[in-house]
């Protein structure tokens, strides 16, 4: 259990890559997500890195990660939608496979379907091409924006290795259900990324809760105990737990995520997820 758990990236809120995974060491896991340079508030005032322009860092993190007998399980993104085309995501494919990243998550945030299934086809043949493999993270309010609409994409793609990262939050405030779960062929699960919320929140903007503002495993309301056992046994669970308000009430990281830790450890157990 303490293998199939890991962080994922935007819960450490910026924090630089040598010091997240030894944070991540210390809470007692051994995988961890990343992206190439921070994409949330940094509440701790970290100084700004990047893996795109620091070549020494790729490598200290490669060598930190087999000191420490952990791994990547995924890079977070390349997001479209943002001003670029797929196209100009090439370099960061590259640098991605420098790095040692298995398997990239695609995120689009554009709203037209049409678009967004182009964007996502081709650049999912650029990271094949690089021998990446890859899952699409699905947004409400974008596209595709549920499960069944990432679904229909992927079909219409023809892509055989183009498979879902399921994002729990995404999933169920899309209208998702635990019986899509077990409906879905566990073949097409690329990476689970576990968190909780309530079901609905009216108190801010979708995209700024999604990106900082999530909770610990049995502090909301999604019906995750079910949703872990209509997984896949086999599957990598990597927590998503940004807190920004709790980091600005000066909760510090491994504080913040060492609760969270042991709930979603104990939630996979409940769950018999080896």
């Amino acid at each position: 259990m303490g293998d199939r758990l890991g962080i994922d990236f935007i819960s450490a809120l910026g924090m630089p890559p040598l010091d997240y995974i030894a944070l991540v060491d210390a809470l007692g896991c051994r995988q961890l997500s990343f992206d190439l340079g921070p994409i949330t508030a940094n509440p701790h005032g970290y100084p700004h890195w990047s893996f795109r322009s620091d070549p020494k860092l790729r490598r200290d993190v490669q060598g930190a990660l087999a000191d420490r007998g952990m791994r990547i399980t995924h890079c977070e993104g390349p997001f479209l939608g943002i001003g670029k085309t797929p196209a100009d995501f090439a370099a960061d494919l590259d640098v991605m496979v420098e790095l040692g990243v298995p398997q990239i998550g695609i995120v689009s945030l554009i709203t037209d379907p049409a678009q967004a299934m182009a964007e996502v086809a081709e650049l999912s043949g650029m990271a094949g091409q690089r021998g990446l493999r890859r899952g699409v993270e699905f947004i409400p309010e974008r596209a595709p924006g549920s499960l069944r609409q990432t679904l229909a994409a992927i079909a219409a793609i023809g892509d055989p290795d183009l498979l879902i990262v399921m994002d729990l939050m995404h999933h169920f405030r899309s209208g998702g259900s635990v019986a899509d779960l077990v409906a879905l062929d566990p073949a097409l699960i690329a990476h689970v990324q576990l968190c909780d919320v309530p079901l609905v929140n009216t108190a801010m903007a979708y995209s700024d809760e999604s990106l900082h503002e999530r909770l610990a495993p049995g502090e909301g309301e999604l019906p995750l105990l079910d949703a872990l056992r209509a997984l896949p046994r086999e599957i990598s669970v990597g927590l998503e737990v940004p807190m920004l308000s709790r980091a600005l009430q000066g909760i510090g990281p491994h504080q913040r995520l060492e609760p969270a830790v042991r709930a979603a450890r104990a939630l996979m157990a409940e769950a018999e997820l080896p």
